[in-house]
């Protein structure tokens, strides 16, 4: 009985067949590795595509209190897959600890996350980090972790909308400061026309009229600055919603 079962065992046909069966049961987990590497790698490109024009100042800067700046956010999305898939699944040991305080959730206050390494190194670090999780795809149980490699697609893709948010809050801030010195150039050029325009009126009065000059009737400056409704500040208190 016993040579038997291993003639059985040892058949090629019965091998093959064993194969076959699994290749046809991991189909639908191939189908998912798949679909979760291009959506992985179509988020990436769209994530990096905002930071194109973006100099290492703005890189740095925080918009509002409630944002950490946006660089501060592209390495949150290399720490979390790291630690999520390399650390917690793969069981692999941690990819740039030096990174960890830095770019942890829950470890420095957001007003301490403008200390950071230039584009170049983070963007390093994110690469390196998707490499190692793109090589795990390849054998990942996806039949017990596909709600969380989905999960993490949806992390970098809430990061990526609070860095069009921070962005455009930092678009608006400039904006606002531009305004606010060409406001102050006009008035000061208003005023300056003020005064030249009395001291020409002044010198033009005839010198036939004898009147004391303090009963005389001068010309005032244009004032429609001073009927001007003001400019509504952009930096006026507004609700802002709360970073994720």
């Amino acid at each position: 009985m016993t040579s038997t079962s291993k003639a059985i065992q040892s058949d090629p046909l019965l091998q093959a067949d064993r194969a076959d069966s699994r290749s046809h049961d991991s189909e639908p987990l191939q189908h998912c590795r798949q679909d979760i590497r291009e959506r992985m790698e179509a988020c990436r490109i769209a994530t990096l595509a905002l930071f194109q024009t973006v100099d290492y100042d703005t890189f740095c800067q925080q918009a509002h209190p409630d944002f950490s700046p946006i660089g501060w956010h592209l390495g949150h999305i290399a720490y979390t897959e790291a630690l999520w898939l390399l650390e917690h699944c793969a069981k692999q040991p941690p990819q740039f600890s030096e990174y960890r305080r830095l770019f942890a959730a829950d470890s420095l206050p957001k007003t301490e996350r403008v200390y950071l390494p230039d584009l170049a190194e983070v963007q390093a670090y994110l690469s390196t980090v998707r490499a190692a999780v793109f090589a795990y795809l390849e054998t990942a149980p996806l039949d017990e972790q596909e709600r969380l490699w989905r999960w993490l697609l949806q992390h970098e893709s809430q990061h990526g909308e609070t860095i069009v948010l921070v962005l455009e809050l930092l678009k608006r801030q400039g904006a606002g400061e531009a305004g606010e010195a060409g406001e102050a150039r006009e008035v000061g050029e208003a005023r300056e026309a003020g005064e030249a325009g009395e001291v020409t009126q002044t010198a033009s009065f005839p010198t036939s009229d004898t009147r004391h000059p303090s009963a005389l009737t001068f010309p005032t400056p244009d004032t429609r600055l001073a009927e001007r409704s003001p400019r509504s500040s952009p930096r006026s208190p507004h609700p802002i919603p709360r970073a994720p």
